[in-house]
């Protein structure tokens, strides 16, 4: 019983200060927030020269979103991915991942993940929820990465805006990943993917 209140206060120390959240925003991850200019934790050279263009495809708009990765004194996560507005002055913050690797231990990641989950579900206790089995990653149509994800549906629409998602790769360490969107990122990505 003490683990679990410790980590529990972790997790709720991690994403915010709340009792309830009532939208993606009033979350935090390592300190980082949806809705913040990047400017806060890099300078506009550092944006410009580390930014990535992961979602890069065909699409006039597809660089229109960067992402960066932060590593600076992060006490839940290995890295955090942060997907920001790259031609918006301020970089607005639009979504974040945090990661955790798991060497081959992928039990050790589900329960992380069901901690997590039940964390979150005080957080948004009105949020609609779906815990998935385990199905093959769209983007490896050969199945050499698997995963199992636990998502909140925070707006109205058909996209969640809260994942939480262990990766079981053949070639790569498994990692349990936990991201935030808003609906504009969500809405970039389905214009982008469709």
């Amino acid at each position: 019983m003490k683990n679990f209140l410790i980590s529990f206060l972790v997790i709720i120390l991690n994403f915010s200060n709340l009792s309830y959240a009532e939208n993606i925003t009033d979350i935090e991850m390592e300190g980082l927030s949806i809705g913040e200019s990047l400017l806060k934790y890099f300078n506009k050279s550092e944006i410009v020269e580390k930014s990535e263009f992961i979602y890069a495809n065909e699409k006039s708009f597809s660089k229109d979103i960067a992402g960066i990765f932060y590593k600076k004194n992060l006490s839940e996560y290995d890295a955090v991915q942060i997907d920001f507005k790259f031609n918006d002055p301020n970089f607005t913050i639009v979504g974040m991942s945090g990661f955790i690797a798991y060497e081959n231990d992928l039990n050790n990641c589900y329960r992380k993940q069901n901690q997590i989950f039940n964390d979150l579900q005080l957080l948004f206790p009105d949020a609609e929820t779906k815990k998935g089995g385990n199905e093959d990653h769209p983007g490896y149509p050969k199945g050499e990465v698997k995963l199992k994800r636990f998502s909140f549906f925070l707006n109205e629409n058909e996209y969640s805006n809260l994942e939480i998602i262990c990766f079981d790769a053949a070639n790569h360490v498994d990692r349990l990943s936990v991201s935030m969107k808003t609906a504009e990122f969500n809405q970039w990505m389905y214009r982008l993917n469709d």
